[in-house]
Parts: C-alpha cells; sequence; structure tokens
C-alpha cells in the first residue's frame, strides 16, 4: 500500500526506466515495471504468494498512466477529466 501512496508523487515516474536484477522465481524481466506487472499477474492467478492481495498494484499502475498521458493530452481535454 505504501508504494501505491508513493506512486502519487511525480519523481515515482522514474519506475518506468529504472532497471533491477531479474527475480528468477517470478521474472525474467529487469525493469522495475515489468517485474511489478509479473508480480500482478501472478499475484492474482495465486502463483507468487497466496497469502498476499495485490490489487494495491493497480493504484500503482493508474497514478504512472496519469504521468504518462496525461501530459499528451490537450489542454482542454485535460481540464474536463475528473481525476
Amino acid at each position: 500500500m505504501l508504494l501505491a501512496n508513493l506512486a502519487k508523487s511525480d519523481s515515482l515516474s522514474r519506475l518506468l526506466t529504472l532497471k533491477r536484477p531479474a527475480i528468477s522465481s517470478l521474472s525474467s524481466a529487469t525493469t522495475a515495471l515489468d517485474q511489478l506487472l509479473d508480480l500482478f499477474n501472478a499475484g492474482v492467478h495465486g502463483k507468487f504468494n497466496p497469502s498476499a492481495t495485490y490489487e494495491y498494484l493497480v493504484y500503482v499502475f493508474a497514478d504512472l498512466a496519469k504521468v504518462l498521458f496525461l501530459p499528451l493530452l490537450p489542454k482542454e481535454s485535460s481540464a474536463d477529466l475528473c481525476w
């Protein structure tokens, strides 16, 4: 849940390019975002840690999407959005 709250900061957009060592039990990916996506996918299906819940990662992905795509919208369109 802490990561979901931290993702509201624009500075956390570095997750998009952050490189991490691959986690052999989870993913061969070396970028943090790909590892989070793999964790979410494995977690939802109970393959990584059946006792944990991973729905908080949805909030991280949503906040990162705002950082990525909101600046691409025309000014008048982004004013109409209810974030």
